[in-house]
């Protein structure tokens, strides 16, 4: 049985050459790893500070229902921060329909494996 060896990476020239990194923070990974470089969300301190400004945006938008005139078509549309729970509600329904939708359509993991490779 032949192994895979994936496909080639951007910048090889040739099928068993490795490219080139484009810099020293970031290297490619090594083969089956994930690489020697930290990535910026890999700082607690940097996603700290993407919470902190994602939950201001929330609130900076739940807030401007203060200053914009709404003219809703149900009643319900009329109480405070409606828009809100309601984007957040329909996407926490979008991520249970695929976890639905991905235990319906699940494969074993040799599911793509030939029958005479064994």
């Amino acid at each position: 049985m032949k192994a895979h060896a994936g496909p080639p990476q951007v910048g090889a020239f040739k099928e068993n050459e490795r490219a080139q990194p484009a810099n020293d923070r970031h290297p490619l990974p090594r083969e089956g790893g994930r690489g020697q470089g930290r990535h910026w969300l890999d700082e607690p301190g940097n996603v700290k500070r993407l919470w902190r400004l994602f939950l201001a945006v929330l609130a900076a938008t739940v807030l401007a229902e203060l200053a914009v005139a709404l003219h809703p078509h149900f009643e319900v549309e009329a109480l405070f921060g409606f828009h809100a729970w309601f984007g957040f509600l329909a996407c926490a329904a979008m991520i249970l329909a695929a976890k639905w939708l991905g235990l319906l359509l699940k494969r074993r993991d040799t599911y793509y494996e030939a029958a005479d490779d064994e």
